[in-house]
């Protein structure tokens, strides 16, 4: 295992409920965007607004997926499978 891992190993501990919490220095958590077209080619954003503004120029299929994940200084580690997001309404 490289320090890192067991560094994010260390920083990363389950509560009562099985959520992941965050607890070391250099780990945090976060979301990631995504865009998927109907062919399944991925486009990243940086927000949900962002990624809701740019979906129409993707066309019909295009859907925004969204999910969990630790950052830490060289890696990401996903906490979750992507899930797709509904439109906000306002």
């Amino acid at each position: 295992m490289y320090y890192f891992e067991a560094s994010i190993a260390l920083a990363l501990a389950v509560d009562g409920v099985g959520n992941m919490q965050t607890g070391g220095i250099g780990v945090a958590a976060d979301r990631e965007w995504i865009i998927k077209n109907a062919k399944g080619k991925k486009f990243v954003y940086d927000s949900e607004t962002e990624a809701f503004e740019e979906l129409e120029e993707y066309g019909e299929g295009a859907v925004v997926l969204t999910r969990r994940v630790y950052r830490g200084m060289f890696r990401t580690k996903p906490m979750e499978d992507w899930q797709p997001v509904e439109r906000p309404t306002s």
